[in-house]
């Protein structure tokens, strides 16, 4: 009856667009073992019974046979622990289940160490690396994440929007909350964080996600200009920034290692990275003011960018390969020669929003089957 009641969650939790496995096969034990680490069985029974879109008290007690006062009493004590989303809307309580990547994410806010976190850790990036990069990353056309470049070397020429910018997005959004970096956390607990970048105060987010981490004391509001003087230094110490592919709503800036990080470690895996989480950018360089000092080699952690000798110049330049350049942008604040700019150019269309990209990915899948 136990396994039923996990698997139950697991199944419910695969049915979102970026779900928990590849199709036809079985759940990852790893999977499973959170789940039971995660949630006693009654708690998966009843959070089984909840979507990842906001539900009131009302429908959610019909759901789970249970009057009002008693579905509101267990819901709020969920959310509490940090176990499902909650948010007051004109002065109603509303909920939802995480999504299983963001499920196994909220554990990882704490910044004390137990053994039982590091249990949680190590199963959480064995399934990672067995099953959700695949998951996330293979099959669609369109990613669940995308890139976010330098603003200060974007050339001039065409029309920039305001969410494909970092200033742009920022600007745009409200509660700005600033949280632990997840990823950092789960590598630090397991001892194979390899890198020196900060795992507090790290990632930033929004909204009513953002005002519901506040809630839970996991993370502080910050204003525009802080966040962005933040994130501008994350860029020159060379974390990539990374955010959800959409025009609106958007849930997380992350500023990303390839050590640690799960969205851009998946994205490491493809010979082509360009085709597969991008910005609507991409890198420029002016052969003659290239001095050929490779750091631009050194910077790029998608191997973009290598040296090669230009007959005509009778030297070495730098040259950057399209299909592994993602428009990050980090090789452009170091140029000795200023000769690398960003060009803005379109490689599709962003979803709307989180809702149109969940479709638009569902979708995919469904070609590909």
């Amino acid at each position: 009856m136990t396994n039923e009641v996990y698997l139950k969650l697991a199944e419910k939790l695969d049915s979102f667009p970026i779900g928990v496995k590849k199709k036809g096969v079985d759940f990852p034990p790893s999977f499973l073992e959170l789940l039971e680490m995660l949630y006693t069985p009654e708690e998966a029974k009843i959070i089984s019974h909840l979507e990842f879109f906001l539900e009131s008290i009302p429908k959610i007690a019909k759901k789970i046979n249970k009057s009002k006062e008693e579905t509101e009493r267990i819901l709020n004590d969920l959310a509490d622990r940090g176990k499902i989303f909650r948010y007051k809307k004109q002065g109603k309580l509303k909920f939802a289940i995480f999504n299983a990547a963001n499920l196994f994410d909220y554990p990882f806010l704490q910044l004390e160490t137990s053994q039982k976190l590091q249990k949680m850790a190590e199963l959480a990036m064995n399934w990672f690396d067995s099953e959700f990069i695949d998951e996330a990353f293979g099959g669609t056309k369109t990613g669940i994440y995308r890139v976010l470049p330098v603003d200060e070397e974007i050339k001039g020429g065409g029309e920039i929007l305001s969410y494909e910018t970092v200033s742009g997005l920022i600007r745009s959004m409200k509660d700005l909350t600033i949280i632990p970096c997840v990823c950092r956390r789960r590598m630090e607990l397991i001892g194979k964080k390899r890198c020196n970048h900060p795992v507090e105060e790290s990632c930033i987010t929004f909204g009513n996600t953002g005002l519901f981490f506040q809630e839970q004391g996991y993370g502080r509001a910050i204003t525009v200009e802080e966040a962005l003087k933040l994130l501008r230094k994350y860029q020159e110490d060379g974390l990539i920034l990374m955010t959800t592919n959409s025009q609106e709503k958007i849930l997380v800036v992350c500023a990303c290692c390839d050590c640690c990080c799960v969205g851009l470690r998946g994205l490491l895996e493809f010979k082509k990275p360009a085709a597969v989480m991008p910005a609507n950018f991409q890198v420029e360089i002016d052969p003659d003011a290239c001095v050929g000092c490779g750091i631009c080699v050194e910077r790029c952690v998608f191997k973009a960018n290598s040296l090669i000798f230009d007959e005509n110049l009778n030297r070495s330049i730098a040259s950057v390969d399209l299909d592994r350049c993602v428009g990050c942008g980090l090789c452009t604040i170091t140029c000795e020669g200023n000769a690398r700019k960003l060009v803005h150019i379109k490689r599709g269309e962003i979803p709307k929003n989180f809702l149109e990209l969940g479709v638009q990915i569902a979708k995919e899948k469904g070609e590909n089957q």
